[in-house]
């Protein structure tokens, strides 16, 4: 018997089983969210769940005139992929993404960490903190000039930025 035939049996099977229950038990409603789930399990294939792609494990070190940078964020980019990873930095300005990403070329930027403003408070009366050891030009793609190529394995990367 071929797969996609005992798929549809299953698939059959399960549909009458659902529709004697749900005719007892559950709302037209119920019963139809109830079988997409019951479809959806069945037809789903039985992958690894491991990407074939070659991966690289990522880590590094920001400083900024050779200071650690101990509060942001590194973010990788692929233009050509669309692919995007980022990870914080430590106490130690280091930082490292252990699931790693894609091989390839990567635009690199190094963002501030996200400061919400207390509530109540209008935005004149918040001062968020500055972080002058990120200056502007590293926290966008276009002018950071930072890049990163990701090689299968492991992958260290060391970004020293400068006034």
């Amino acid at each position: 018997m071929k797969s996609s035939d005992r798929n549809f049996l299953l698939t059959s099977e399960l549909s009458s089983c659902v529709h004697r229950y749900c005719q007892i038990r559950y709302t037209p409603l119920n019963c139809i969210l109830l079988m997409t789930v019951l479809s959806a399990i069945t037809t789903t294939g039985c992958g690894s769940g491991v990407s074939e792609t070659p991966r690289g494990d990522i880590s590094g070190k920001v400083t900024f005139q050779e200071t650690p940078v101990t509060d942001g964020t590194v973010n990788f980019f692929s233009g050509k992929t669309g692919i995007a990873a980022g990870a914080k930095l430590d106490s130690e300005g280091t930082f490292s993404i252990p699931d790693g990403i894609e091989i390839g070329t990567y635009t690199i930027t190094i963002t501030p960490p996200y400061v919400e403003e207390p509530p109540g408070l209008s935005p004149a009366e918040s001062k968020p903190k500055e972080f002058k050891e990120i200056p502007e030009k590293y926290r966008s793609g276009e002018t950071s000039g930072l890049t990163a190529e990701v090689k299968s394995g492991a992958n260290h990367f060391e970004f020293d930025m400068v006034k």
